[in-house]
C-alpha cells in the first residue's frame, strides 16, 4: 500500500468449500487492512482485484474496481453489525487483544462468503437494507452534487396505492435558499394535476422561481440487479423495469412530453419498501438522478433527426439509453418522525401554536431549543435590534448584529427544520391599540421572556375567553437562579405572579447589593438590561435547557401551575452544575 495510507494490508484466501456460483469464486482471494495503530483503530476487509468476487452484495460498499496501485477493490465487508448473520463465528462482541481481533474479522468474512454463495446475507425479519445507489455526477466536482430530501411515511403509502398513476412530474424546490439542497414538491400526472401535496415549513421556498424538475418513475419493487446492486446505466435501468412490468419506453415518452412544456433536469426513482425483509411495504422511497442532460425544447440536437416533438422524443431515447450512467445523486426521507427519531419532544408539543414573547439571551435560548425538538410553529416578539455585547450569550451571530433580534431569530429557527413555520412581530412590547389581540388570538401558548412587568401587566388586561398557557421564564443575578411560573386560564394572573416572586426579589437585592449597583464590577454597563449584565452563557444554557423541560411538563401535565424555581449549583470540587428546587 502507499506509504501516506498509514496501513497494513493481510492476503488470504477463503476456502469455503462450496462450489463455485455466478458471483463468489470459490477459493476467494481477500485483504485485511488495518491501522498502523492496531491492534487499536479500524479494521477493513476487501476483496482482492484479482481471483475474488467483483459484485456488489448485502451489507457491503459499493465493489468498484481497485484505486490507483491498490490491490484490492472499494468494497469493504461490513461483518461487525449483521450478527444474525455472521453470529455463527463465536462472540457478537469484537475483541481488542492484538490476535484475537485480527482472527475475528477473518473468521466473520468467511462466515460473510459462505452466506454470500448461498444467497443468505438477508433472510426474512431482518432489518432491510438498500441495495447500493452509487453517488457520482459525471463531468461535475463534488460540491455540485445536489441532496434531494423526499417526506414519505406509511400513511402516504396507503394513498400512492390507489394512485393508479405510474409517472409525472414534481418539481424540486431549494431549501434554505441553497441550490444544491432540494425538497420534492407537489406530485403532478402527465397532466400538470398534483395526485400528493406535501407541506413543508418556511426553508423550503415552494414560491421560488429557481425551482428544477424531475420526472418521477414509480416501481412496484426495488430496482436491484444481482446480486444487491442499483443500477448503474440507463440501459441496466430499463431492464430492471421490463423485468418489473413496467413500461419504460412509454416512462421516456412521457419524459419527452414534459420537456416541451419544462426544463427537466432530474428523474425520481420510487419504489415501496419495507421495515424488515419478507414483511410488507411501510413507506415508499425515492432516489434521485441527474440526467445526462435536461430535457426541454433547447435540448442539444443531433443531425438526421427533423425539428420538433419527435426529434425530443428520439434526444431523450438517447439520453436515457446505452451504457450513459447513471448519475445518482444522495436523498434522503425527511419525513416529521424520522427527524424526530434522533429526540424530539412531545408530539403534543411539537403541535402547539406558540408565542415567545423577548428573543434574548434566554428567549433565543428557548426558542432554539423548541425548534430542534420539533416545535413548528413559533411567532417570534420582540422589537430590539441585535448589538454586539449580545455575543457572548446569544443563539445569533455577528453576522446578525444590527438587525432586529425577531426577524433574526425567525429566519434561524427555519433554517432548523424543514417544517418551521416561525414567523417575526418586531413590533413595540406590549403592543398597542388591537396589536395584542391580533398577537395572541392565533396562539395556545405564550412564553413570555422579556422579564418586564409591563408586558405582563398586557397579558393580565386581555381576555379573549380562549384557554391559553401562560408561562414566564426569567433567570436571577449571574443566571444562579430560575424563576419558572406557569398558568392555564384566559389570561396572565399577574397580581399572583407578584406575590410568588416578591420574596425571590427581596433575597436577589439584599444576596447581590453592592456599590456598584448590582454589576458585579462590569464597568461602563449603563442599566440591568445592558448587554453586559453579568451571566455566563454557559449557565444560561444550563437554564435553558431546564426551562424547556418544564414548558413540555407542564405542557402535558405533568408540572403543576404556579412559580417554581431552580437554583444552578457548582461542585466544589470538579465545578460540575446541578439544578436543585428552592424556596425563599
Amino acid at each position: 500500500m502507499p506509504a501516506d495510507t498509514k496501513r497494513w494490508a493481510l492476503h488470504f484466501v477463503v476456502d469455503t468449500g462450496l462450489e463455485t456460483t455466478g458471483f463468489v469464486p470459490n477459493p476467494s482471494a481477500w485483504f485485511v487492512t488495518a491501522d498502523d495503530s492496531y491492534p487499536l483503530g479500524s479494521i477493513y476487509v476487501y476483496p482482492a482485484a484479482e481471483n475474488s468476487i467483483t459484485a456488489t452484495f448485502p451489507h457491503m460498499a459499493l465493489n468498484g474496481p481497485p484505486k490507483g496501485q491498490l490491490k484490492f477493490r472499494t468494497g469493504h465487508l461490513c461483518v461487525t453489525a449483521p450478527d444474525a448473520v455472521f453470529g455463527r463465528f463465536g462472540s457478537a462482541v469484537e475483541p481488542l487483544d492484538e490476535h484475537a481481533r485480527l482472527e475475528w474479522h477473518v473468521g466473520r468474512t468467511v462466515e460473510w462468503v459462505k452466506a454470500a454463495a448461498n444467497d443468505k446475507l438477508l433472510g426474512d425479519g431482518d432489518p432491510y437494507e438498500f441495495p447500493v445507489f452509487p453517488v457520482a455526477d459525471t463531468g461535475r466536482k463534488p460540491g455540485e452534487v445536489v441532496r434531494v430530501a423526499f417526506q414519505e411515511n406509511a400513511s402516504r403509502l396507503a394513498e400512492w396505492n390507489k394512485c393508479g398513476e405510474i409517472y409525472g412530474l414534481v418539481p424540486l424546490h431549494p431549501v434554505a435558499h441553497r441550490q444544491n439542497v432540494r425538497a420534492v414538491g407537489n406530485f403532478e400526472d402527465g397532466g400538470g394535476h398534483t395526485l400528493l401535496p406535501v407541506s413543508w415549513g418556511r426553508a423550503v421556498d415552494i414560491r421560488n422561481k429557481n425551482a428544477q424538475w424531475a420526472a418521477w418513475l414509480r416501481l412496484p419493487h426495488p430496482p436491484v440487479g444481482m446480486p444487491w446492486e442499483a443500477p448503474r446505466t440507463w440501459a441496466h435501468l430499463g431492464t430492471i423495469c421490463r423485468h418489473l412490468g413496467v413500461d419504460f419506453d412509454a416512462f421516456t415518452d412521457q419524459l419527452s412530453r414534459g420537456g416541451r412544456h419544462k426544463k427537466i433536469d432530474f428523474v425520481l426513482v420510487g419504489f415501496p419498501i419495507p421495515e424488515y425483509v419478507g414483511a410488507e411495504p411501510v413507506q415508499m422511497a425515492w432516489k434521485a438522478a441527474r440526467l445526462p442532460q435536461p430535457v426541454s425544447r433547447k435540448m442539444r440536437g443531433v443531425s438526421g433527426f427533423r425539428t420538433g416533438p419527435s426529434q425530443l422524443r428520439s434526444q431523450v431515447q438517447l439520453t436515457v439509453s446505452g451504457n450513459n450512467p447513471i448519475n445518482w445523486q444522495p436523498t434522503e426521507n425527511w419525513e416529521t418522525q424520522i427527524l424526530n427519531a434522533r429526540g424530539a419532544f412531545d408530539q403534543a408539543l411539537g403541535e402547539t401554536r406558540m408565542l415567545v414573547i423577548g428573543a434574548g439571551a434566554v428567549g433565543s435560548k428557548v426558542a432554539e431549543t423548541l425548534a430542534r425538538g420539533g416545535c413548528e410553529s413559533l411567532t417570534i416578539a420582540d422589537a430590539d435590534v441585535l448589538e454586539a455585547g449580545n455575543m457572548r450569550r446569544h443563539a445569533l451571530t455577528l453576522s446578525h448584529v444590527g438587525q432586529g433580534k425577531a426577524h433574526a431569530m425567525a429566519d434561524r429557527l427555519n433554517r432548523i427544520s424543514p417544517y418551521m413555520n416561525a414567523v417575526a412581530f418586531p413590533g413595540a412590547l406590549p403592543p398597542a391599540g388591537e396589536g395584542l389581540a391580533r398577537l395572541l388570538r392565533n396562539h395556545d401558548l405564550v412564553l413570555d421572556m422579556t422579564a418586564e412587568d409591563s408586558v405582563l401587566a398586557s397579558l393580565a388586561s386581555y381576555a379573549d375567553g380562549k384557554r391559553r398557557e401562560f408561562i414566564s421564564i426569567s433567570t436571577g443575578y449571574e443566571a444562579r437562579r430560575l424563576f419558572f411560573f406557569a398558568h392555564k386560564g384566559d389570561n396572565f394572573p399577574v397580581n399572583d405572579f407578584h406575590v410568588a416572586m416578591e420574596p425571590w426579589i427581596e433575597r436577589e437585592g439584599a444576596e447581590h447589593s453592592a456599590p456598584d449597583g448590582g454589576r458585579g464590577g462590569v464597568r461602563d454597563a449603563p442599566g440591568c438590561w445592558h448587554p453586559l449584565f453579568p451571566a455566563r452563557d454557559d449557565a444560561l444554557q444550563i437554564l435553558a435547557g431546564a426551562a424547556v423541560r418544564m414548558v413540555e411538563r407542564f405542557h402535558i401535565g405533568e408540572l403543576d401551575p404556579g412559580l417554581h424555581v431552580l437554583e444552578l449549583k457548582d461542585d466544589p470540587k470538579t465545578g460540575a452544575p446541578t439544578l436543585v428546587s428552592a424556596v425563599p
